[in-house]
């Protein structure tokens, strides 16, 4: 037996908008509320994002968003958010490039459900806007240039959403033409050295940046040697 259409009942709803400078409690940005009655489900209130609340009245002044029952409403406010989320995707990654994980916590910010965010991830990801891989290569080799070292990397690509060894060529591919102590080296000789605990200072500077400790050890007796020798 087919399934009954759903009845079309007396259906009273309405958006809201924030208030200017409105703060909203916890991570979330303040959002817009949808509120919907009717005699099946009573009073119901759902939270979207400021932009689905501004494209909803939109298409309800022009005529095209006219529900006939609560879940046909549902149903194209979350074709609305659809929508919504997928500009917010291109006009992020028109100002720069993200990783897949960026998008989904600006977007998880926005206010906007988690299956909207996966879906409009996952269509970032199949046009190419998104690309985990090309991102990486981009991050790690500019990171190199400011003289980060490997577990800064490493480190810093985590929160980001990728795996270091997930990359291709990762680590020898991208310290190939390149010595990680050398680079340590060059940054820890412009280091002003006062003779007191400089060693360790040298350590830590070069720690902080991303330098494993036997690194760090090394090129801080390496410069201290140096010194020692010219004086």
């Amino acid at each position: 037996m087919s399934a009954m259409p759903e009845p079309r009942l007396p259906l009273a709803w309405d958006v809201s908008l924030p208030e200017r400078g409105a703060v909203c409690l916890g991570w979330r940005r303040p959002c817009g509320i949808v509120t919907v009655s009717t005699s099946t489900y009573g009073d119901e209130s759902f939270s979207v994002p400021v932009s689905v609340a501004r494209q909803m009245r939109a298409e309800r002044k022009a005529g095209r968003l006219n529900p006939g029952s609560r879940n046909e409403l549902v149903h194209q406010m979350g074709e609305i958010a659809q929508g919504c989320a997928s500009s917010r995707v291109v006009g992020l990654v028109e100002k720069r490039d993200y990783s897949s994980k960026e998008i989904a916590d600006k977007l998880g910010l926005d206010g906007y459900s988690r299956p909207v965010i996966e879906a409009a991830v996952a269509r970032a990801i199949d046009c190419h806007l998104v690309d985990d891989a090309r991102y990486a290569d981009v991050f790690i080799r500019s990171r190199l240039g400011q003289g980060w070292g490997s577990l800064k990397i490493e480190r810093e690509l985590g929160r980001r959403g990728i795996a270091a060894e997930s990359v291709a060529g990762w680590p020898e591919g991208f310290f190939s033409d390149v010595c990680e102590e050398d680079v340590a080296y060059d940054l820890a000789r412009g280091r002003r050295l006062t003779g007191k605990n400089d060693y360790e200072k040298i350590v830590h500077f070069l720690y902080g940046r991303g330098y494993s400790g036997d690194v760090s050890s090394r090129v801080a007796r390496r410069v201290l040697d140096e010194v020692t020798s010219v004086s």
